[in-house]
């Protein structure tokens, strides 16, 4: 059997490559794949240690914030306010599926995902991670054509 902590850290690395992804195309930019798929694990180990840390509820989501906006300036090329745009607008994404899948779709308040097992938040997070990566990857795919679209409209295409 799976380790629980690995398969937290496996759930963080794929929340956090579709955050980057998402965040870059609230941006309308869009990311290689090499670049979602190198910096996204480094974050998602970087988020899950976090989480690990006895720190004040919600602090690691403010650092988690910062390296994104980190990643998107130094990495890849996106200036400072464009990364706080779209590292804000992912997490606030974020939140609101994970609010509407406790509330609706599992019908708990949100007070009581806290009281879970593990595993029980484990399985109750992965309609809001398929969430996430579904609107990550569409918002990059538009994004892409929409880069494409602005190249051929400068080359006279």
């Amino acid at each position: 059997m799976i380790p629980m902590t690995l398969l937290f850290v496996l759930r963080a690395v794929a929340e956090l490559i579709a955050l980057l992804a998402l965040g870059a195309a609230i941006i309308k930019k869009p990311v290689p794949m090499r670049k979602l798929f190198f910096f996204g694990p480094i974050l998602g180990v970087f988020v899950f240690a976090l989480r690990e840390l006895p720190l004040k509820f919600g602090l690691h989501s403010i650092l988690a914030i910062m390296a994104m906006i980190v990643i998107f300036h130094f990495f890849c090329g996106f200036k400072v306010k464009s990364s706080a745009v779209g590292a804000f607008g992912s997490l606030f994404i974020l939140a609101v599926i994970e609010w509407f899948c406790m509330v609706y779709l599992w019908g708990k308040p949100v007070e009581q995902f806290l009281e879970l097992s593990q595993m029980e938040q484990l399985i109750n997070g992965l309609p809001a991670l398929l969430i996430l990566v579904a609107l990550a990857a569409a918002g990059q795919y538009w994004a892409s054509g929409r880069a494409k679209k602005e190249a051929e409209g400068l080359n006279g295409g």
